[in-house]
């Protein structure tokens, strides 16, 4: 194994990386990698377009995702791809707008890994790694050694999984618009734009209220970017909660706080 150090462009530190070989079998010696089918939050530093980024890694995104709110900083409008619609998850529910497309390239120590972004909002981060790119670079996961594996050009980088100090807040936004009529209770579809997680919901200033007393503090468990809240209006009229909206977030405090749940096909 051949490890790098240095500071590299933009004084981003190349000590995070090192590359191996990659055998030509597709099969690493030594301890199996773990490669998750469900993530929680995990991140690395990559270079894209020559801005350091910090990436989410989410195994249960079918599509790489960019946050509108960044892109300026790393391409010009020109490049943009114009094409705009909703992206859809499996149950037909937009988490959230995809705005157009972008190509981008993602760099690992002068290893440069092209991809198409979707750029939506509401993302709780700069970007998501989706299967996508997890396919074709041949990205890995080895839990044990906290280290993601990229496979390019028949060699292996391997890129240190930060642990993240600061909290992180994922917006949780309704999936579909509702009428809560007055003195009633009912559940409401919510979305997220993390596959599947299971985290601590806090609930806006604005919808405390509508929570109930028992429901208050519980964490909300996410499958395929989904959840429910049940929500109560005490008022004397109806209220319309519009899709989109956002009545709260899931609070993160540390990406290895929380237990993380994967997979491997060599325990199947």
């Amino acid at each position: 194994m051949r490890c790098l150090s240095g500071i590299g462009p933009r004084g981003f530190d190349l000590s995070t990386f090192s590359i191996v070989e990659s055998p030509s079998d597709g099969v690493d010696s030594g301890e199996p990698n773990i490669n998750p089918s469900k993530s929680s939050l995990i991140f690395i530093y990559a270079l894209v377009n020559k801005h350091r980024i910090k990436l989410l890694i989410d195994t249960g995104a079918t599509k790489t995702f960019i946050n509108s709110q960044i892109l300026h900083h790393l391409v010009p409008k020109s490049s943009i791809l114009k094409r705009s619609y909703s992206f859809l998850l499996a149950d037909g529910i937009a988490s959230f707008n995809v705005l157009r497309l972008v190509d981008l390239s993602i760099e690992f120590n002068n290893f440069v890994t092209p991809i198409t972004a979707h750029i939506a909002q509401h993302l709780c981060t700069d970007m998501i790694i989706g299967m996508d790119f997890i396919n074709r670079y041949n990205l890995s996961i080895d839990v044990k050694k906290q280290l993601v594996s990229i496979e390019v050009r028949n060699q292996r980088i391997l890129v240190l999984i930060v642990n993240v100090i600061k909290s992180i807040k994922i917006p949780v936004i309704s999936s579909n618009t509702i009428l809560l009529p007055s003195n009633s209770t009912r559940k409401i579809s919510v979305a997220i734009p993390i596959s599947s997680i299971s985290l601590p919901f806090i609930p806006t200033f604005s919808f405390k209220s509508h929570i109930p007393v028992d429901y208050k503090d519980n964490t909300l468990t996410f499958h395929n970017y989904r959840s429910d809240v049940l929500l109560y209006n005490a008022m004397r009229r109806p209220k319309v909660i519009e899709k989109g909206t956002r009545l709260g977030y899931l609070l993160c405090c540390s990406t290895f706080q929380h237990p993380r749940m994967f997979y491997s096909s060599h325990y199947r």
